[in-house]
C-alpha cells in the first residue's frame, strides 16, 4: 500500500481507508458492499483486498473516462470548498466528503498505519447528499469539520467523490465483483495546510486564486482569481524549479471574479511536458500561488 502511494501522487488517485472499529463501517458496507479493507475511490470503486491487487485495480478503473472534474480548495482550518464541473449529465447520484488522518490504528491483528484513515464524514456516511449536475454546469459545495484534540492537522486531508447506483467493476483482481453496485464517477483528495489559519486572510483590496479546474488537467485548465479592487494583475505559470515559462495576463482588472485558460503551453507557444507547474497571481501588494498537475 505504501509503495503504491509512493508511485502514485494524490493528484492521480483518491485513497481513503476504514477500520472495522470505525462507528460508520456498517454504513460503508451497506452502501459499497465492501468491508474495512482499503478502497480505491476514483473512476470506479472496489475492494482492493488483497493488497497486491491495488495496482491492477487502479489501472482498470483509470482506463474509464469520467464525466466530472473535481477541485478542492481550503478556506481555513477545517473549512473547504469543492468545485465540480460536469462534461456530461449526471443525475440521481450522491456526493460524499470526508476528512482523513495519517495515523496508527489498533486493529484485530495489532497496530497498523493507515495513511488516509477516515476521521469525519461531512456528508451522511451511507447515502451522502443527493447530487445532480447537467453538462456544462458547475457547482461549489462548502463543508467544514472540527479538528479534535490529538489530531495532527498537518497530517490530515479531505476527500470528495460522486457515486451513483449501477456500474461494472472492471478490476482484474481475483476477488471478484463487489456485491453492491455503486460506481464512483470522480473523486479528489487534497492535503490540509498546517498553516491554513495564517495563510487565509481577508481579501480586502488584494488578489486571490479562487481555484483551477480541472486539476489535474489535459489539455487545458481554467484558472479563477478574485480581485478586491481595481488594479494591475499579473498571472504567470512557473515550472517546478520556479522558472517562469508563460505569462497569461498582465493588465488592469476590475473588482470581482475573473478567469483565464492555460492550454499547457510556454511563452513560445510550445506544448509543455506533463508534470507539476504553479500558477502565480500578483496584485499591487499581494501574491498567491497554486499547484497545477498536467497529465498526458
Amino acid at each position: 500500500m505504501i509503495s503504491f502511494m509512493e508511485q502514485h501522487d494524490e493528484t492521480e488517485v483518491c485513497f481513503v481507508q476504514n477500520d472495522y472499529d470505525d462507528s460508520f463501517n456498517p454504513d460503508r458496507v451497506a452502501f459499497f458492499g465492501v468491508g474495512a479493507w482499503p478502497t480505491i475511490v476514483g473512476n470506479g470503486l472496489s475492494d482492493v483486498w488483497p493488497i497486491d491487487c491495488i495496482e491492477g485495480d487502479y489501472a482498470a478503473h483509470d482506463a474509464f473516462s469520467s464525466p466530472l472534474t473535481i477541485d478542492i480548495t481550503e478556506q481555513g482550518m477545517g473549512t473547504f470548498t469543492v468545485h465540480i464541473y460536469a462534461e456530461e449529465d449526471v443525475v440521481d447520484a450522491d456526493f460524499f466528503m470526508v476528512a482523513t488522518l495519517d495515523e496508527e490504528v489498533q486493529g484485530a491483528s495489532g497496530m497498523s498505519r493507515l495513511p488516509h484513515h477516515v476521521k469525519v464524514h461531512m456528508t451522511p456516511p451511507r447515502f451522502g447528499d443527493p447530487f445532480t449536475l447537467m453538462a456544462g454546469e458547475s457547482v461549489d459545495i462548502h463543508h467544514s469539520f472540527t479538528v479534535e484534540p490529538g489530531w495532527d492537522y498537518g497530517l490530515m486531508g479531505v476527500a470528495a467523490w460522486v457515486s451513483r447506483p449501477g456500474g461494472v467493476n472492471p478490476s482484474p483482481c481475483a476477488y471478484g465483483d463487489i456485491s453492491i453496485k455503486n460506481e464512483t464517477l470522480q473523486s479528489r483528495w487534497v492535503p490540509t495546510s498546517p498553516t491554513a489559519v495564517d495563510e487565509v486572510q481577508p481579501l480586502a483590496g488584494g488578489v486571490r486564486i479562487a481555484g483551477a479546474f480541472p486539476n489535474p488537467f489535459n489539455p487545458k485548465t481554467t484558472i479563477r482569481f478574485d480581485v478586491g479592487e481595481s488594479q494591475r494583475v499579473r498571472l504567470s505559470i512557473h515550472d517546478i524549479s520556479g522558472r517562469e515559462i508563460s505569462v497569461l495576463a498582465d493588465r488592469i482588472y476590475g473588482e470581482g471574479e475573473h478567469s483565464m485558460v492555460w492550454e499547457g503551453r510556454n511563452r513560445e507557444g510550445g506544448i509543455v511536458s506533463s508534470g507539476v507547474y504553479f500558477v502565480k497571481v500578483e496584485g499591487e501588494d499581494h501574491f498567491e500561488t497554486k499547484k497545477l498537475m498536467l497529465l498526458k
